[in-house]
């Protein structure tokens, strides 16, 4: 019945018979018309496969050039290579950072990276007393060619970028990278990966960086140098792992940067070197893990941080060197977690933090620095906990804190610092329980100590317990 419909838009209308005139005529129109969509098919076909052989020519002759021993050759074959990714289509393009992504995989030394040397030939004792040669060939400077293969990635994945390559996948898998920058770079393909990454140099910068897709991988990574910034940079992927990551670098820095995506995991991560830094950051996507975690730089900050994810986990991390820093951090996720959590550095400061968030917890956590200070600290939410911690350290403040969560627990912690002062604080709603204490010599000081002069001196109040003062020693 269409193929009726269609016909009667071309033939004779009306009950005269159709003459064999119009019936030819209108036979070599539709031959004409199929031949013409043939003729196109052909012609597009033979098109692609010229376009194809183009790109396998130009894209053998780019790799050939990447594979020469002369560095300006293969200086060369980095822009060759990248010229091919601009005009191919997205899976050809694919390919072409792939090429660019294998080569910084390829075995380097920063130490022979620079050199004029191609060569190295070692003489060793041979069985019969003849001596052997090994001769070991190395990539003549191509230190200048990796650093362009990192520039020019780095260019394609800016936002006003001719050419994006924003969407393809990266491998850096196992690569090594000296003075890395990658500032303002978007990675929204669905993988970006620098698993087992080596980054050396008095610089790596991934300032104001955008890491989008599925998968942000820096499993097992080393930053060392100078200097390591994810300064402001945005982690939106579905998952990112910085887990059993090393920062050894002299200052590792993620001040300002946006954690909204799904999990982050840094579980298992070392910091080390002269200060890590993640004031201001924002943890407000999936659970943020740094479970596990080492802090051994001289400074750590999480000033003014925000978490206000699904959780905070730092259950089990270790916080040493000289000075760890929490001030006015907010505490928001359903689950903050110090559970079993070290802190052995000198100076230790949660000063003006807030938790508010559903349960906190420091149950078993150790504090044994010099002075760890909780001064003006806000505890709300449904419950906060202290369980079973040791709170031995030489100073140990809460001046001024306030604590109106449903519960907060001190149950069976150990009091054994040379000075530990709740003074000044307010028991605001809930209760707030000191029972059973593993230890609490010297006693902690209240505002209601028989000591506090009687001008200054308060009243137990009713939801702070025992009942009866001082709690009883649990044996």
């Amino acid at each position: 019945m269409n193929a009726y419909l269609v016909l009667a838009n071309f033939l004779p209308s009306g009950n005269d018979p159709i003459q064999p005139k119009d019936l030819t005529q209108f036979a070599l129109a539709i031959v004409a018309g199929i031949g013409g969509v043939v003729a196109l098919v052909v012609a597009y076909r033979r098109q692609q496969g010229i376009e194809q052989g183009r790109f396998v020519e130009r894209f053998g002759a780019a790799a050939s050039q990447l594979g020469n021993s002369d560095v300006a050759v293969r200086l060369a074959g980095v822009y060759a290579m990248a010229g091919v990714a601009d005009e191919a289509s997205s899976s050809e393009r694919q390919q072409c950072v792939d090429v660019l992504c294998g080569y910084l995989r390829l075995p380097y030394s920063p130490v022979l990276g620079s050199n004029h040397q191609s060569e190295l030939q070692r003489q060793v004792p041979g069985r019969e007393g003849e001596g052997v040669t090994h001769r070991f060939l190395y990539r003549q400077n191509d230190k200048e060619v990796r650093q362009t293969i990192v520039r020019v990635i780095a260019a394609h994945l800016q936002e006003d970028a001719a050419e994006s390559w924003s969407e393809c996948s990266f491998e850096f898998q196992g690569a090594a990278l000296e003075n890395a920058d990658f500032s303002g770079a978007i990675f929204s393909g669905g993988r970006t990966s620098f698993i087992d990454a080596t980054f050396s140099g008095e610089r790596t910068y991934f300032n104001g960086v955008t890491f989008r897709g599925w998968r942000t991988l820096f499993h097992r990574a080393t930053f060392g140098g100078e200097h390591t910034s994810f300064g402001g940079a945005r982690f939106m992927a579905k998952k990112t792992y910085f887990s059993g990551a090393t920062f050894s670098a002299v200052r590792t820095s993620f001040d300002r940067a946006t954690f909204s995506g799904g999990p982050i995991y840094f579980s298992g991560a070392n910091f080390s070197g002269y200060r890590t830094a993640f004031r201001w950051a924002t943890f407000s996507g999936g659970p943020i893990y740094f479970s596990g975690a080492v802090f051994n730089a001289e400074r750590t900050w999480f000033d003014g941080a925000s978490f206000d994810a699904e959780g905070a986990w730092f259950d089990r991390a270790t916080f040493g060197g000289f000075r760890a820093q929490f001030s006015g951090a907010t505490f928001k996720a359903d689950r903050t977690w110090f559970v079993g959590t070290a802190f052995s550095g000198d100076s230790i400061s949660f000063d003006g933090a807030t938790f508010s968030g559903g349960h906190t917890s420091f149950d078993r956590a150790t504090f044994r620095g010099e002075r760890t200070s909780f001064d003006g600290t806000t505890f709300s939410g449904d419950r906060t906990s202290f369980e079973r911690a040791e709170l031995s350290g030489k100073h140990l403040s809460f001046a001024k804190a306030k604590f109106s969560a449903e519960r907060t627990s001190f149950d069976y912690s150990s009091f054994g610092g040379e000075r530990t002062s709740f003074r000044s604080c307010e028991f605001v709603k809930g209760t707030v329980s000191f029972r059973g204490p593993k230890r609490w010599s010297p006693a902690p000081q209240f505002d209601w100590d028989e000591g506090v002069p009687p001008g200054h001196r308060k009243h137990k109040p009713e939801n702070v317990l025992p009942p009866t003062w001082p709690p009883k020693v649990r044996v």
